[in-house]
């Protein structure tokens, strides 16, 4: 691809010629895939934003490499930059999740292991069950989470509690790799052991039921569920 010679031009590409989108590409449908390659090479402009000085930022664009002979005309980031501010989706899928959790937390651990499967990077709010009479009651984690339950993940502009519920969003917004089999029988069969586990045998010997038996009965009451439970998923 040639730069247009027009008169009083010269032959030389223009900065975007080299690259597989024209200011004008969304006319001929190439805009999709010019953006997906220019959103990969102009990651710099959006990580380092102190490498732009605070006056006249858009003229420092035109400068900022892509790799070997290959730069950003400055329409054309101006363009991606605005397109990129006008896509919610994809500012909120920028920000780090955050994982409220206990260390303790049985709930907390399946999230926090689909969390390093997907190669998601988050950042930790420890909620201590303990201390202090129970964090998870404090008025701002109740804002976070009414139910005064971890875990509970800030992400992509929301808040969902429940581990199940929070690794399945994981599932379907970020498919790969995959935690589910394809096979749906071995999916139903996944489900199911999960389901057993979240509902028939933690919520039971859990800290606040423990603390309705009482102390000298709670270790016979969390014995019992657990291996009813567990004699349910080994059938």
């Amino acid at each position: 691809m040639t730069g247009h010679v027009g008169p009083g031009r010269t032959g030389q590409e223009k900065p975007w010629a080299q690259g597989t989108a024209t200011p004008n590409s969304a006319k001929d449908g190439g805009v999709a895939e010019g953006r997906s390659e220019l959103e990969e090479k102009v990651k710099i402009i959006l990580v380092q934003p102190l490498a732009l000085p605070r006056s006249k930022p858009r003229l420092r664009l035109v400068g900022v490499s892509l790799g070997v002979n290959r730069q950003v005309g400055q329409s054309q980031a101006r363009s991606f930059l605005t397109w990129k501010r006008g896509c919610p989706k994809c500012q909120m899928q920028t920000l780090k999740p955050i994982l409220y959790s206990y260390f303790r937390s049985s709930c907390s651990w399946r999230v926090r292991i689909a969390l390093v499967l997907k190669g998601i990077d988050y950042e930790t709010k420890p909620i201590n069950l303990i201390h202090d009479g129970g964090q998870q009651f404090s008025e701002e984690f109740r804002a976070v989470n009414p139910m005064k339950q971890v875990p509970a993940l800030k992400i992509d502009g929301i808040i969902i509690a429940q581990s199940l519920a929070i690794i399945e969003y994981l599932e379907e917004t970020r498919p790969t790799p995959r935690l589910l089999p394809q096979d749906p029988k071995k999916r139903a069969s996944v489900r199911m052991i999960s389901d057993i586990i979240a509902g028939g045998i933690q919520p039971l010997q859990n800290l606040s039921v423990l603390k309705q038996v009482g102390q000298e009965n709670q270790l016979t009451w969390a014995q019992k569920v657990i291996s009813s439970g567990f004699n349910g998923v080994h059938g």
